[in-house]
């Protein structure tokens, strides 16, 4: 599957060794194939809720170390060719991540990251239903963080084992 989306992100940090995740956005559309079929995935939407812990902070010589949990649900529609039909796709995910970095001069935050999930996708058709997921269930990435200057951030990530992926996002803190 080959899918676009945009999501808007919200922290929380209800304690320091304690941050919570809420994001909504839209699926742009993409495409899927699944069952020996090919479909076109239209626009959607997507919800997530998460938390992370972090174990070591990267205070002095100690490294950034932070375990999390997710959920993430989606919906939009797929048109299928020929006879297949359309139908809705409903995607699910709970991935869980341990993430380990080292914070550079209190500006730059290069990381590496493992994620495990379980989870896929349903679409269901008129006259059966089609499921699907990831074969191998797993990411690993890097990434980093840059602070800028007013609150203000920028990350860029690269999933480049199991499951691929490549987001890019800017944040500010308030």
């Amino acid at each position: 599957m080959v899918q676009r989306t945009a999501t808007s992100t919200f922290d929380a940090r209800p304690h320091p060794r304690v941050t919570l995740v809420a994001a909504i956005g839209s699926i742009l559309g993409g495409d899927l194939h699944l069952a020996g079929e090919q479909w076109s995935v239209g626009v959607g939407w997507v919800a997530s809720l998460g938390a992370a812990f972090h174990l070591l902070d990267g205070q002095g010589s100690w490294p950034l170390l932070t375990v999390g949990a997710s959920y993430a649900r989606g919906g939009a529609s797929v048109t299928g060719e020929g006879a297949a039909g359309d139908g809705r796709l409903s995607p699910t995910d709970l991935r869980f991540s341990i993430t380990l970095g080292k914070t550079i001069r209190g500006l730059y935050t290069p990381y590496l990251a493992a994620r495990r999930f379980t989870g896929g996708m349903r679409v269901p058709l008129a006259d059966r239903e089609l499921t699907g997921g990831d074969r191998g269930h797993h990411q690993v990435a890097v990434g980093g963080s840059l602070s800028l200057p007013g609150g203000h951030d920028a990350w860029m990530e690269l999933a480049f084992l199991g499951e691929r992926r490549l987001a890019l996002g800017v944040g500010r803190s308030f």
